[in-house]
């Protein structure tokens, strides 16, 4: 990349940094705004647990644990109860899907 691009993409960089994501969980001014999930249904929706390896459960939990401790996701005690899926991207790397 030429010298003087690099510039112009740093400076760039520089005066957005507040929306310019630098990690995986770094979701910055995300956080202004609160979600709600509205459901339409008071009655409990469960999906039978699919069977895993427990380096895949270690995994799992620690994504989940770094996604708590970034705000990406809360604490949260609910009557719906789904699977979580493992995608692999790509570039070979795992992400979760609910």
């Amino acid at each position: 990349m030429k010298i003087h691009i690099k510039e112009i993409l740093d400076k760039i960089l520089v005066k957005y940094d507040d929306v310019v994501s630098k990690e995986s969980y770094d979701i910055k001014n995300c956080k202004l705004i609160k979600y709600n999930i509205r459901l339409n249904d008071e009655r409990s929706i469960k999906c039978k647990q699919s069977l895993r390896l427990i380096k895949k459960n270690e995994w799992i939990k620690g994504q989940i644990d770094k996604m708590l401790k970034n705000g990406v996701i809360e604490s949260f005690t609910s009557l719906y109860i789904f699977n979580i899926i493992i995608v692999r991207k790509k570039d070979r790397i795992s992400k979760e899907c609910a």
